[in-house]
């Protein structure tokens, strides 16, 4: 048994890395949020993060990254909902800045507090477009140099209002009722856009970025978590030595080869929110993991 506990556990390693990140302009980082007088109004959804450095072409470069936000009672503001960022290591000493996250808002300038987030979940998204054209070669060896170590020793992703002087009142919806609908409506269309903008291509010419094939990424995302759900209950069957579970190993071992194969073929279509969606479920078994008996 204890041999088939080491099998295991290796062959729960080897899936996790498989289904982890094959791109190596991308990080994963653990979420800490300072989120100060704006805590009173709205959460951040999301323990980790993904971080990630596309390539436009061999001169341009976008950083892009993707934050759930729960807003937990409507709230406007007399400034922008939008958020400083730093990575830390595993020290919590900062390595870097990196650019800020922004919520989008409705803007009513009738009155100071003109920022407005209704209730909901929203999203809060970096995304900023880098050039190389004009940087000395000395300054663009000392960005990628900075994005390495970002990757090498970037443990923690630091958040808090970019603005210390924002102040936020409730928003109570001063406004007429269709107008706090045509708000949500509004919000909730810049954000799909938002959403679509930041699914990443190799190619600007696929066809994979249809909504399509978002959809398949969507399904094939719950097909994981089925999976997930299915593959920790087996897991315990047997950790504790269930006769049942032992005739089971080698469907279980292709059907991990079957998932693991599908999401890698569509790992390179996936936008943010697939990919922090997936991390989720791969900690989620990973914390189920090291639960059982050694």
């Amino acid at each position: 048994m204890k041999v088939l506990k080491h099998f295991l556990t290796i062959a729960f390693a080897l899936f996790l890395v498989a289904c982890g990140s094959g791109n190596s302009n991308e990080v994963n980082l653990k979420v800490e949020a300072d989120l100060q007088n704006l805590g009173e109004y709205l959460t951040i959804e999301d323990e980790q993060v993904i971080v990630k450095l596309v390539e436009n072409d061999d001169k341009h470069f976008t950083i892009l990254s993707s934050l759930g936000i729960n807003v937990k009672k409507s709230v406007a503001s007399d400034y922008s909902f939008t958020f400083e960022v730093e990575v830390l290591d595993k020290n919590h000493i900062k390595i870097t800045d990196l650019p800020d996250y922004t919520i989008e808002s409705k803007d009513d300038y009738s009155n100071d507090y003109h920022s407005i987030l209704l209730m909901g979940s929203k999203r809060a998204n970096m995304e900023e477009s880098i050039s190389t054209e004009g940087l000395e070669e000395e300054e663009w060896a000392k960005a990628q140099e900075m994005w390495d170590k970002i990757k090498k020793e970037g443990v923690y992703i630091s958040i808090k209002p970019e603005w210390s002087s924002a102040k936020y009142i409730e928003y109570k919806g001063s406004m007429s009722e269709k107008e706090d609908e045509s708000i949500e409506s509004d919000i909730a269309e810049d954000i799909e856009e938002i959403d679509e903008e930041a699914v990443v291509l190799d190619d600007d010419t696929d066809d994979t970025s249809s909504s399509g094939n978002g959809n398949s990424i969507d399904k094939l995302l719950s097909e994981y978590e089925t999976f997930a759900d299915e593959y920790i209950a087996f897991l315990k069957k047997i950790d504790t030595n269930d006769p049942t579970a032992l005739v089971k190993i080698a469907e279980w071992t292709n059907k991990q080869t079957s998932i693991i194969s599908k999401l890698q073929d569509m790992h390179e279509d996936m936008d943010i929110k697939h990919l922090n969606r997936m991390n989720k479920i791969n900690i989620k078994i990973a914390n189920a993991a090291s639960k059982l008996k050694r």
